[in-house]
């Protein structure tokens, strides 16, 4: 397993595990090619054998960062990737000095919302009605980013 930076030829491979994974809410590949070009280092993948099975997708804008999106191919899911994905994450993002972080999640995503608590992100309030098929979502706020080595993998 190797975990590295998107490459512009990842993009339409990237695009397809985000159609599996959000079906309802998926990105096309054009909004992929423009968190590419926009924000360098965002996305980091996880390859075996040179094929991609799950990527994250954040932004750093100067103190505060914002997980945009995880998602891990179905064959691998449970597996522990989106813990390693995340590590890896914070690490550039306590690097760069962030001191807080957000995100959204869906209410019923149970797995991603324990893994965001597993990182000491908070549910800070609900937006209603916030994906397109009008599910609300918790927007979770993590303050202070500790070093990415305090976090267990399992």
């Amino acid at each position: 397993m190797i975990i590295r930076e998107c490459e512009e030829k990842d993009l339409e491979t990237i695009a397809l595990l985000e159609k599996t994974s959000f079906p309802v809410t998926c990105w096309t590949l054009e909004q992929w090619k423009y968190e590419y070009f926009e924000n360098p280092c965002s996305v980091l993948l996880v390859l075996e054998e040179g094929k991609v099975f799950a990527y994250i997708d954040f932004w750093i804008l100067y103190e505060q960062a914002e997980i945009c999106k995880i998602a891990i191919a179905e064959p691998l899911r449970r597996r522990g990737l989106g813990t390693i994905l995340m590590k890896e994450a914070l690490k550039i993002i306590q690097k760069e000095g962030v001191e807080q972080v957000n995100l959204e999640v869906r209410v019923d995503n149970e797995a991603a919302i324990r893994l965001y608590k597993k990182f000491g992100f908070e549910i800070v309030y609900v937006k209603k009605g916030y994906y397109e098929d009008g599910e609300d979502a918790y927007q979770m706020m993590k303050k202070g980013v500790q070093h990415a080595e305090d976090y267990s993998c399992y």
